[in-house]
């Protein structure tokens, strides 16, 4: 899955919960960035025209908490619901969005969970 897969998927499952709020209305503009297609590395250019490059640090941070999203935090019923849609609801081992992904596209297979 490219980026541009990626952001648009994350637009449509976790849509209500922006990871934007700083920056009103970037979340749209980068799902329909996405949307128009293009290469992996046109969309990072095209994010770092729009606004900023960050630093390694703030890099690490931001992966760090994107890695973490939906477990025990704000998302965490937004996952649940989304689990339950996707008939997954069972599965205790997904507890983050980025797992969820992972799942629904299968490479966490089912027989992984407890």
């Amino acid at each position: 899955m490219t980026i541009a897969q990626t952001i648009v998927l994350l637009g449509h499952l976790f849509h209500e919960v922006s990871i934007f709020q700083h920056a009103p209305g970037l979340a749209h503009r980068l799902i329909e960035r996405a949307k128009q297609g293009g290469s992996d590395e046109e969309i990072l250019q095209w994010c770092f025209s729009v606004g900023r490059k960050p630093s390694d640090d703030e890099v690490y941070v931001w992966n760090e908490f994107m890695r973490k999203r939906g477990w025990n935090d704000e998302v965490s019923e937004t996952l649940k619901r989304r689990k339950q849609e996707a008939g997954m609801a069972d599965r205790s081992d997904i507890q983050t969005a980025f797992q969820f992904i992972d799942a629904d596209e299968g490479r966490l297979p089912k027989n992984n969970h407890g």
